[in-house]
């Protein structure tokens, strides 16, 4: 029997000083993850780096969300990271990993897909964390084309969102996929062209000696030969049939 003074001691048996001292250094780890977060890195990469579990920390942080879900918000609610900042403004999520290349995948949708004030926009407003309003002045145009410009350029990369998300492999392998399809396709072209050749082949092997336009004397022979198809006359090549008309020997076909 298990007195209720003994369930302590029973949890307490639980944890060891090794099992406090990882702990410590899980949260030495977690401390300098999120410095790194402060100071501007993407939360996936400071996460991985460090050896954070990042499902673990977003449960860290919904809990503290909870906790103070009636206090007062902080004036300050913008990412650290601007890469953070622009996944959330293109998908609304908060939680995707950043692939090392995530810059430079950017930077080649950019120059593929957006146009340059769009694409300057991108990077004047995330980048450099610059005002809508600052935007306006350096590029001359009114905030409301700046906030139509941007919105539509943020459209524009969420289409492209998997190359962002997965980065230069995900391309290499879409386009080595696309390559396989397209050789797999070709192929299967091919084996339709060459099944279908085989049925106008078989269709015509089945077609009568006497529908052809030969002569009254080619036709007799072929009947006194017992070829009556079209089949029964090319199993045998122009030797043989001369053979057979000077023998005049009887053919039986299969």
């Amino acid at each position: 029997m298990i007195f209720p003074g003994d369930v302590d001691i029973i949890f307490a048996m639980k944890y060891t000083s090794k099992d406090i001292s990882d702990v410590k250094k899980y949260a030495e780890r977690l401390q300098t993850a999120c410095d790194e977060m402060l100071g501007g890195k993407p939360k996936s990469r400071a996460l991985e780096e460090n050896g954070i579990n990042r499902s673990g920390f977003y449960t860290i942080l919904n809990g503290i969300h909870r906790k103070n879900a009636s206090e007062e918000p902080d004036e300050d609610l913008s990412h650290p990271a601007w890469q953070d900042a622009l996944i959330y403004d293109i998908s609304g999520d908060q939680n995707v990993y950043l692939p090392p290349d995530f810059e430079e995948e950017l930077k080649s949708i950019e120059e593929r897909f957006l146009n340059p004030d769009e694409a300057a926009i991108i990077n004047a407003f995330y980048q450099e964390q610059k005002s809508i309003a600052e935007i306006s002045e350096t590029l001359g145009i009114a905030q409301s084309s700046v906030r139509t410009k941007k919105k539509r350029a943020l459209k524009k990369l969420a289409s492209h969102k998997d190359e962002l998300y997965h980065g230069k492999e995900f391309t290499v392998k879409l386009s080595s996929l696309k390559n396989a399809q397209s050789a797999h396709l070709q192929m299967l072209s091919w084996i339709q062209d060459a099944l279908d050749w085989l049925e106008d082949c078989d269709d015509e092997m089945k077609e009568s000696l006497d529908s052809l336009d030969i002569s009254s004397e080619a036709r007799q022979f072929y009947h006194d030969n017992g070829l009556v198809t079209l089949g029964d006359a090319i199993k045998y090549d122009l030797a043989e049939l001369f053979e057979l008309k000077n023998s005049h020997i009887s053919v039986h076909t299969e």
